[in-house]
């Protein structure tokens, strides 16, 4: 005796591929769908963007070697909360204690600054990358005044460059970042918020 088998049709064969096919189109559409969901309403955090900084940096620069023809000077620094722009800072951002920038007076007496009795620069430019937002950039003259140099904490906020570190880094006009201060500067190659300073300096 002999015996057929029995095929299936092919809609058949093909339905439960078919309906598999179907959910799968259908999770991914689901999936996509959330996601854009997710993206529309994801806000993300407004970061300050370098070129404003580099630009306010250089901007000083022309500033302070404007004062130098004047003067014969750069503008005088320190590091004391009680004399440097930083003092009214310092009480709730300990971070700029001991971060040298522009001498505000010199004991009771207010000295000659930058902006003023002559506007060599209109005002103070605000890091946009500093603990606080009103605070200026960080600023220091060499121990001989041939040289000065001014920086930024950069993306990561943490300054790098410091009181106890800026005599080693910057020395004064040179062609050549000192091996130091090519450390301590920040390179976007190394990620958008990794660590170092953004800084301009008497060449």
């Amino acid at each position: 005796m002999t015996y057929s088998k029995k095929t299936q049709g092919p809609s058949e064969q093909t339905e439960p591929t078919r309906r598999k096919r179907v959910i799968v189109w259908i999770c991914i559409a689901l999936t996509a769908f959330v996601v854009l969901i997710v993206l529309h309403s994801y806000d993300p955090p407004v970061r300050p963007t370098f070129s404003p900084t580099r630009a306010d940096l250089r901007s000083l620069s022309t500033g302070l070697e404007a004062y130098f023809t004047d003067h014969q000077a750069y503008p005088a620094w320190s590091a004391d909360p009680d004399e440097n722009v930083y003092g009214p800072l310092v009480k709730n951002e300990p971070a700029f204690r001991g971060q040298p920038t522009f001498m505000s007076q010199s004991g009771t007496r207010r000295i000659q600054i930058v902006t003023s009795p002559v506007a060599y620069i209109t005002e103070y430019f605000s890091d946009a990358f500093a603990p606080h937002p009103e605070a200026p950039f960080s600023y220091w003259v060499t121990e001989k005044g041939d040289g000065w140099i001014a920086w930024s904490p950069g993306p990561d906020r943490d300054y790098d460059l410091s009181i106890h570190n800026i005599a080693k880094a910057y020395d004064g006009p040179t062609t050549r970042s000192s091996s130091l201060l090519v450390e301590l500067t920040f390179d976007p190659t190394n990620g958008m918020e990794s660590s170092g300073d953004f800084c301009r300096f008497k060449q």
